[in-house]
């Protein structure tokens, strides 16, 4: 799924469905971290899945994509995303003052 591509798959056809009379349908995504989330598409992508109700995750594979601050920071307050699978020490979550606006402004975690 590329998030600057067409979602209306993910949101008409994967997020709900109807078989035989009964809808069924998820509370969000959780997607693997694409660079193309810090351009306009990708932020208004983003946003509007959050718009609609859905919840958003990010996940990053380690070694090829970051996994530091400043993404979590902008996919937070910028993309509106809920949650960010981190690998950052849990230490980062206690000590940061940052950390928690971002996570009151977007309610992002990081669970023990």
């Amino acid at each position: 799924l590329n998030i600057t591509g067409d979602l209306t798959p993910l949101t008409d056809q994967w997020l709900v469905s109807s078989t035989g009379g009964v809808t069924r349908s998820l509370d969000g995504v959780y997607l693997r971290y694409q660079k193309d989330m810090h351009s306009p598409a990708g932020i208004s992508a983003l946003k509007k899945l959050r718009e609609q109700g859905y919840v958003v995750g990010v996940w990053c594979l380690a070694s090829e994509d970051p996994d530091d601050y400043k993404t979590l920071d902008f996919l937070g307050n910028e993309c509106g995303v809920n949650y960010y699978n981190t690998d950052l020490p849990r230490s980062f979550a206690k000590s940061s003052s940052s950390l928690k606006s971002i996570r009151s402004s977007s309610s992002l975690t990081n669970e023990e």
